[in-house]
C-alpha cells in the first residue's frame, strides 16, 4: 500500500466488505476521509467473513495513523489538502480510531505503518485482521537480494526525489541498510535531493548524485533526464572506482 489519493482509513475498502459507518442518529455515512470524524458507530451485521484468509499488508513507511507524523499532516497536503483539511482529517483519524478500538476491541493506535496510504494500514487491521509488513524487505527478501549485493563490488540505487519519506523505510533505504551490513559499496542516483548533509550521513551511502545539479532548473532536468542519467552514471562509477 502506498500512493493513494485517499485519506479515509480504509473505510471505502471495509464498505466494499459490508461495513457500514454511522453518525450519532444511525445514518449511513459515505465511506469518506471528511466523514471519519462524525463515525459514532460501525454496522458489522453484513460483513463479509474473512476468517479463513490471512492479508499481509506490505508498506515502505512507519507512520503512525494520526498525529504529527501521521497520515493526514504527512501525506495529505500531497494529495490536495490544505492546511484546514489536514487538521479535520487527522482529528478524524484519531476518531476513528477510537471508535475502532470501542466498537471492534482492536487498538490501531501506535502501530508503525497503520498510517501507510491515508490508514489504510489502520484499516486493514482492523477490517482485515491483517499482519504490517515491511514492504521493501518483504520484496529484497523475496529477490534473494543479499546473495547478489554478496557477489557485487558496487550497488546503485536510486529515485526520483531523495527526501525525508526515503528515510522512513523506502526501497533506497532498504538496499542501502542491507549493503551496510555486508560493508559494500554503494551509490545512489535521484532527481533530486532535499536532505540536509546531516540526514545524508545517516543512509551512509558511498555517493549521492542528483541529477539535477546547481545552475540547472528542474524542466531542464527532467526534458534530458536520459542523457543525464548516462552522465552521472559514468561520473559516479568514475569517482568511486
Amino acid at each position: 500500500i502506498g500512493g493513494s489519493a485517499t485519506n479515509d482509513a480504509g473505510i471505502g475498502i471495509a464498505a466494499a466488505l459490508g461495513y457500514r459507518f454511522l453518525d450519532n442518529q444511525n445514518n449511513v455515512l459515505e465511506p469518506i476521509g471528511k466523514n471519519l470524524i462524525k463515525i459514532k458507530n460501525i454496522d458489522t451485521s453484513n460483513v463479509i467473513s474473512l476468517k479463513n484468509i490471512e492479508a499481509n499488508v506490505l508498506t515502505d513507511v512507519n507512520n503512525l495513523l494520526y498525529g504529527k507524523n501521521g497520515a493526514a499532516y504527512i501525506f495529505a497536503k500531497q494529495k490536495g489538502a490544505d492546511k484546514k483539511d489536514i487538521e479535520i482529517l487527522d482529528k478524524g483519524l484519531e476518531n476513528f480510531a477510537k471508535v475502532v478500538k470501542y466498537k471492534l476491541g482492536i487498538n490501531i493506535e501506535n502501530i508503525p505503518g497503520s498510517g501507510a496510504a491515508g490508514g489504510v494500514g489502520g484499516g486493514a487491521i482492523a477490517f482485515l485482521n491483517a499482519n504490517i509488513k515491511s514492504g521493501i524487505d518483504t520484496i529484497l527478501n523475496l529477490l534473494n537480494i543479499d546473495n547478489y549485493i554478496l557477489q557485487s563490488d558496487l550497488i546503485i540505487t536510486g529515485e526520483g526525489l531523495l527526501d525525508k519519506q526515503t528515510l522512513q523505510g523506502k526501497v533506497v533505504k532498504g538496499v542501502l541498510d542491507r549493503c551496510n551490513k555486508f560493508n559494500k559499496k554503494t551509490a545512489v542516483i535521484c532527481g533530486d535531493t532535499t536532505l540536509t548533509p546531516e540526514e545524508i550521513k545517516t543512509i551512509n551511502a558511498s555517493i549521492i548524485s542528483p541529477i539535477k545539479t546547481k545552475g540547472l532548473s528542474k524542466e531542464e532536468s527532467m526534458r534530458n533526464a536520459y542523457s543525464l542519467l548516462q552522465e552521472r552514471a559514468k561520473e559516479l562509477i568514475r569517482k568511486i572506482t
